[in-house]
């Protein structure tokens, strides 16, 4: 079982929708026993919050199911037992290393990477363009899912 963790700023808006897309994805495949999937963040101010309502709206309106969601701050066990953490963009993967001393970096991919692409997946929370971050985290996961799903 491969375990991947995705990972954003807060945990409230591109992680937690990242891993509902991932997980669809994967159930409408078979395949979600090959995977455990979760999502974490770089800070503490959102701990506890469930999704932004405005990323839940896209992913409602898009009939993508989401569970009920607790922000939390990613932890060195989680980022040890995980096989893949992928995270939004270069920042996020800064204060990652950061956060474990550099170890186990060679585990950490950039979503957007996975589509061929360089650009960091910006933070709608501060761009307030969630139309733009949430077609951005399809475009990414959906290339992620061909990627890895044999």
């Amino acid at each position: 079982m491969q375990r991947i963790i995705f990972v954003c700023q807060g945990n409230i808006c591109r992680s937690p929708a990242a891993e509902a897309l991932f997980k669809n994805r994967i159930r409408a495949l078979g395949k979600e026993s090959g995977f455990e999937v979760s999502s974490a963040g770089l800070e503490r101010s959102t701990e506890g919050e469930d999704i932004d309502p405005r990323m839940a709206a896209l992913l409602d309106r898009d009939k993508e199911a989401h569970e009920p969601h607790r922000a939390h701050k990613i932890t060195i066990p989680e980022f040890v037992g995980a096989d893949l953490v992928v995270a939004m963009d270069r920042s996020n993967r800064i204060l990652l290393s950061r956060a474990v001393s550099g170890k186990g970096m060679e585990k950490v991919r950039l979503l957007l990477e996975y589509a061929g692409e360089r650009d960091d997946l910006e933070d709608p929370y501060y761009t307030l363009d969630f139309e733009t971050a949430y077609a951005e985290l399809k475009r990414g996961v959906d290339a992620m899912v061909k990627t890895l799903v044999h």
